[in-house]
């Protein structure tokens, strides 16, 4: 009875009450019985409801997680990068080299416009990386500033 907890827990019956109230509210406990006080009031007893209830924390992510997470996403840029830098690299072994005599004997007063493909592929590259890295970073903290904003 909503008595015997207050003077079992040393709480008021009023607040006894108001917890009983909420949680009869939550279906966690039910009135399996009543009796009459020796004052002449119907009292009620309470039981818990045979259910089985799980309780467990919100998850809140960690900023160790969000590091590891965003850590992750740019190893990822970072190794693709590599691989894109270390293409052309490989394939050039693989491309007839010019023989160095022909090259002498040939007019050097022409000049030829030339592209140079593998510098602008490069720098293609480390311009993508640093971007990235720098999305990254401001999406990481973010996320963080975002978490720590929550627990507050």
């Amino acid at each position: 009875t909503a008595t015997a907890l207050a003077e079992r827990t040393g709480f008021p019956l009023t607040t006894v009450k108001y917890h009983l109230n909420n949680l009869l509210d939550a279906d966690l406990i039910e009135v399996v019985d009543s009796r009459w006080s020796e004052k002449g009031r119907e009292m009620k007893i309470y039981g818990v409801k045979d259910q089985v209830v799980v309780l467990a924390p919100r998850k809140r992510p960690d900023v160790r997680q969000i590091v590891e997470r965003y850590g992750v996403i740019a190893g990822a840029v970072a190794v693709g990068c590599g691989v894109v830098l270390a293409i052309p690299n490989m394939l050039s072994r693989f491309l007839p080299q010019q023989n160095p005599g022909i090259a002498v004997a040939r007019e050097i007063t022409e000049v030829a416009p030339v592209f140079d493909w593998a510098a602008f592929v490069q720098n293609a590259v480390l311009i993508f990386f640093v971007g990235a890295i720098i999305v990254l970073a401001g999406m990481m903290i973010y996320e963080i500033y975002q978490t720590k904003k929550k627990r507050r």
